[in-house]
């Protein structure tokens, strides 16, 4: 049988909603929350003119006048449309086999350079999936608590870096058409350092090129930005560390743009998902790894 665990907000108190409780292993004892009581309020209603507020245990909840503020929810769960298998990894190059593509950074960087530091991020980032996958499967570890948060982090982590190689594709594709102009020649900036930047361009022949390889992908791009932003700048991301997908591995995270809290947008995709349309991305721009040095699983 299960017990009942009826939440109230932990600055106002008023009534947030009833889930089952959580069962200690080691005493077989219903776990209560601080912000939770297992008294059920007089009324279940959570929209209406009035709503229930804990007063404590001893008086138990009261009837008030609903003027509590509270951010609105938005829960977002894009698809990107890859097939989910529950097998994925990262797409790995050799720096040799592909990854030449672009001239460099003239007088700054070699190509060579790039391509060994853009083959050493795509290993790093399989090492990342791989430890995530690993602590996944110990979500229900009550030995060691901190798994879950272990495994947030390190998708965090993995996301930074997904972006990170998007960004500097980006910046490469601009400095293959405007590295050898004047313009640059003249002024010394590379105009595109991540994938934002294309918008601030101008009307030419590299900005429509620009945009063309981000529209081959819209959603995909628009998803990694956001989730991206939200882990680098706003503060509210650790109210998604509590989420996690019950049977496949989820990026979740809560974009709160600016700080502005009139809403909070709850963004979660299958990292699998996520995965492969980054694959999808590397195969479009680098074309398939070489036989041999091809990922057993590159999907």
């Amino acid at each position: 049988m299960t017990t009942l665990v009826y939440h109230f907000d932990r600055t106002d108190k008023f009534y947030r909603g009833v889930t089952d409780a959580d069962i200690c292993a080691i005493t077989g004892e219903s776990l209560i929350p601080g912000s939770a009581t297992l008294q059920a309020p007089p009324s279940f209603e959570t929209e209406g003119e009035q709503i229930a507020v804990f007063v404590s245990e001893e008086i138990g909840w009261m009837m008030a006048a609903r003027d509590f503020w509270q951010p609105p929810e938005h829960r977002d769960q894009p698809e990107l449309g890859n097939p989910v298998t529950g097998e994925f990894s990262i797409i790995q190059y050799h720096p040799f086999g592909g990854l030449l593509k672009y001239p460099g950074i003239p007088r700054v960087m070699e190509p060579f350079i790039f391509a060994m530091a853009l083959s050493g991020r795509l290993a790093y980032m399989q090492t990342r999936v791989e430890e995530i996958i690993y602590l996944y499967s110990r979500r229900f570890d009550l030995i060691d608590p901190n798994v879950n948060f272990y495994e947030k982090l390190a998708t965090e982590n993995l996301v930074f870096q997904m972006k990170r190689v998007i960004d500097e594709v980006f910046m490469n594709e601009w400095i293959l058409l405007e590295g050898g102009g004047l313009q640059f020649a003249d002024e010394r900036i590379i105009r595109v350092c991540e994938m934002q930047d294309i918008d601030k361009l101008p009307a030419g022949l590299t900005k429509t090129h620009l945009i063309n390889m981000r529209e081959e992908d819209p959603v995909f791009f628009k998803v990694l930005t956001d989730i991206r932003n939200s882990f680098a700048h706003h503060f509210p991301v650790a109210a998604a560390f509590g989420m996690i997908g019950a049977e496949h591995l989820t990026v979740n995270t809560v974009h709160v743009p600016r700080g502005r809290l009139n809403e909070m947008r709850f963004i979660e995709v299958w990292l699998e998902d996520l995965v492969k349309s980054f694959n999808r991305f590397m195969v479009r721009t680098f074309g398939e790894p070489t036989a041999d040095h091809m990922h057993q699983d590159m999907s």
